[in-house]
């Protein structure tokens, strides 16, 4: 790989990126609302109620929009001249929202789970809220917390300790963490944890991202490797989340198929075959610098949103 792209290949890579958000946005417009017959969904929704698959479609649907919004945010931030942290932070939110609809979307899983998994992640929103906010008070927080409950208790298991607290929904534990979820949807545990040591102004990861100080400023030479890991290990994130929404829902998958392949090329195109192979060596083996996220979509396999 060219230790360093020139602006018009920084630029061909960003444009891609651009109209493959504006063709699956065209193209999600067409689609069946909320979901085809036959699909995924359709069989979930005669399994239980419509209303508890629809209430994890909109959850699934908002992290989407959240990792799509920060994917052209991302974009801009790479635009001369980049700025410092913000990509980095910018693709730690893109991941985490793929992996929360990515793993709400499963397509290997059965209705029971997918809403075990969608009330777990209501039940965080709500008490994150009540923790920030504080508008209800704690009899109203508990009244909507059983409220949720009782509507899905006859269709999935609820566990509690000794006290009476909800501690499993199904087979999902009421604290399941962030890096669990990107890890069993995207198998980013690492890339998750590296992009937040950033967020969080690790002084560490900084150095190792050879980032130094001039002044007040952090200041960093983004040079190829990084400028296309920054592309390619966002994409697929977002990518895997969109396509298992058009798996779910029942849309047409050959079309969506093709943006994707398209936009791989145009970000692979200017790294040869003999240099993939070098980077995925040096990824396997530990050698590959820290500040090579995704080292797993090294070399940008077909179908790699799948």
């Amino acid at each position: 790989m060219p230790e360093q792209l020139t602006d018009e290949q920084a630029f061909e890579m960003r444009q891609a990126l651009y109209s493959m958000m504006g063709a699956i946005s065209a193209h999600q417009q067409q689609e069946i609302w909320p979901w085809a017959a036959g699909s995924l969904a359709a069989r979930d929704a005669a399994e239980t109620e419509e209303g508890m698959i629809q209430s994890v479609l909109d959850q699934a649907e908002a992290a989407i929009t959240s990792a799509g919004t920060h994917f052209a945010a991302l974009l801009r931030t790479l635009n001369p001249p980049i700025l410092t942290i913000p990509p980095w932070t910018i693709a730690r939110t893109i991941l985490e929202a793929s992996a929360r609809s990515a793993w709400l979307l499963d397509p290997d899983i059965l209705a029971r789970e997918r809403v075990s998994k969608g009330v777990v992640l209501l039940l965080q929103d709500r008490e994150e809220h009540f923790r920030i906010f504080g508008h209800e008070t704690p009899l109203q927080w508990k009244n909507e917390h059983r409220d949720i409950i009782d509507e899905v208790k006859n269709f999935v298991k609820i566990e509690r300790s000794h006290n009476g607290r909800v501690t499993r929904i199904g087979e999902i534990p009421l604290r399941i963490k962030v890096t669990t979820i990107v890890k069993m949807a995207l198998g980013a545990e690492r890339d998750y944890r590296l992009l937040s040591a950033l967020t969080h102004q690790r002084s560490t990861r900084q150095k190792s991202m050879t980032m130094h100080k001039t002044g007040m400023e952090l200041e960093m030479s983004m040079n190829a490797p990084q400028y296309v890991s920054l592309l390619a290990a966002p994409l697929r994130w977002y990518a895997t989340a969109v396509w298992r929404h058009f798996i779910y829902c029942g849309y047409n998958t050959g079309v969506i198929s093709n943006i994707f392949t398209n936009t791989k090329h145009s970000i692979a195109k200017y790294i040869s075959q003999n240099e993939w192979a070098e980077w995925r060596k040096l990824a396997d083996s530990g050698i590959i610098p820290p500040y090579i996220i995704s080292a797993q979509i090294v070399g940008m396999e077909e179908r790699f949103w799948e």
